[in-house]
């Protein structure tokens, strides 16, 4: 009988497992157990429990979800395709006081609750139900449970007399309620193959390599509707415009040809005419913040805000510098505005002691010399570091940096191209996937090409290398329900 089971292993209390008193007290125990089973079952049809600290979950947490998303392929046409969500990203609040359960950040609105197996910890037998359907048994770790129902969990103290009830929640956010919202633009960007965005007085850029014969279009960001400027050639340098290369700076763009002169273009020429800036070469231009624009010789990373004088801001770990697709942001210090903290990714795919071969740079800047710091290559294997995603993305928004890319170098079934935003609070030491508020637009999610990005007018412009745009921004919600 369940009594002797608990009984011999010491689990009801005052019970000694002695053979004498237990063939005395034997007729007591039967009896005993036949109350507190009725006891439980009462409870479990009673809305009325009583608590004590030995009977309470402590701890929730939820295995990986299997979802499935209908998006457009390239064609047009709608196809499904699964996504695995980690449960480990995903935590949970336990409100002992008002006996709740729940996520404490919204899920995704398309991630599919009806088939989630919860893991629970806790002081006392567990007792589920859902939709006021009677309690029975959890099956922890095990039993699959259908979260679209009301669900609730019932815990029964050892003792068979406490028990406390808890109603359990996994909230899905709306598909716009205060997260990155979307808008496809109506009008395409002139532009097939590779390019680089690059934001500029309210207006969007687009380098393109153009087969060999690189040009840039442009327009107004401010609107669904924008109208493209006919695409111009990059002309003036003696050499061929590395449309990759162009950084906004001050009042003009600075570009590389190929032989790593460095040549500038304005506004008023909507970049198209270029002249040469500096009789010093590079092999690569960085970053740039407000006060100094950032290369590389092959030496050692120099800065300089006038392009006659230059000074060295770094000269180690240069073999882990990014060599293609770098992006970079730069942001003011929260405690001092007048100090910028300067971030810099890209890929280098010569690095033999990263496996991912994704770097990330850190450097905080001044307008003096004097306390323009250098710049810092940040150890991705020791820290959270990004998965090596093809065409890697970086901007800064919403007071965090962003980051997105295309298939990682190695394949896998959990990473798939521009499945997920990752976000960095550290200024790009540790890097965290976010399934929860921000997400790229479904259209993007397993594209194989490339995407660019840059922020204008408070809003991320993507425009990926078939010429479609969109644009995101954060809906701020001040009457959304309280989660």
């Amino acid at each position: 009988m369940q009594a002797e089971n608990m009984c011999l292993r010491g689990i009801m209390p005052n019970c000694e497992a002695n053979l004498v008193n237990f063939k005395m007290k034997k007729s007591f125990y039967i009896l005993a157990t036949f109350v507190v089973a009725m006891f439980v079952a009462s409870c479990i049809d009673d809305e009325e429990t009583t608590g004590s600290p030995e009977c309470a979950i402590t701890a929730f947490t939820v295995a990986d979800i299997p979802c499935y998303r209908t998006i457009k392929t390239s064609a047009g046409a709608d196809t499904v395709i699964k996504v695995s969500m980690s449960g480990g990203g995903i935590f949970f609040n336990i409100d002992q006081m008002n006996n709740r359960i729940y996520n404490v950040d919204s899920l995704p609105y398309w991630v599919d609750l009806s088939k989630i197996v919860p893991t629970v910890t806790s002081r006392g037998n567990v007792y589920v139900r859902g939709d006021e359907e009677p309690f029975h048994a959890f099956n922890n770790g095990k039993d699959t449970i259908d979260f679209t129902k009301k669900i609730e969990f019932l815990v029964v103290a050892y003792d068979g007399v406490s028990t406390k009830r808890y109603k359990a929640d996994i909230r899905l956010a709306s598909n716009d309620a205060d997260s990155l919202y979307w808008t496809a633009n109506t009008i395409a960007a002139p532009i097939q193959g590779k390019h680089r965005s690059v934001a500029f007085n309210n207006r969007l850029y687009v380098f393109a390599e153009g087969n060999g014969a690189p040009f840039v279009t442009l327009c107004y960001a401010n609107s669904n509707n924008m109208n493209w400027s006919q695409p111009l050639p990059l002309t003036g340098a003696a050499g061929t415009i590395d449309y990759a290369s162009v950084i906004a700076f001050h009042d003009n763009f600075y570009a590389l040809d190929e032989n790593g002169v460095i040549y500038k273009s304005s506004a008023e020429s909507n970049a198209s005419v270029w002249e040469k800036a500096s009789d010093k070469h590079m092999k690569s231009l960085l970053a740039a913040d407000d006060y100094f624009i950032y290369g590389y010789d092959g030496e050692a990373i120099w800065s300089t805000e006038d392009f006659v004088d230059w000074y060295v801001n770094g000269n180690e770990n240069l073999d882990h510098l990014p060599i293609h697709s770098i992006s970079y942001a730069s942001y003011s210090l929260k405690t001092n505005p007048y100090i910028k903290n300067v971030v810099m990714m890209g890929i280098n795919d010569e690095l033999s002691t990263l496996e991912s071969g994704l770097v990330v740079w850190f450097k905080l800047s001044a307008n003096s010399t004097s306390l323009n710091e250098d710049w810092n290559f940040i150890n991705g294997i020791i820290f959270n570091q990004m998965p090596r995603l093809n065409h890697v993305q970086m901007i800064y928004y919403d007071g965090q940096l962003m980051a997105f890319g295309a298939e990682p170098k190695v394949k896998t079934d959990e990473i798939k191209a521009y499945d997920m935003i990752y976000t960095s609070n550290d200024n790009g030491i540790t890097w965290h996937e976010h399934y929860t508020k921000l997400g790229l637009p479904a259209e993007l999610l397993g594209y194989t090409g490339q995407v660019s990005a840059a922020v204008v007018n408070r809003k991320i412009w993507l425009v990926r290398d078939d010429g479609k745009v969109w644009s995101g921004i954060i809906n701020k919600k001040s009457d959304r329900a309280d989660d």
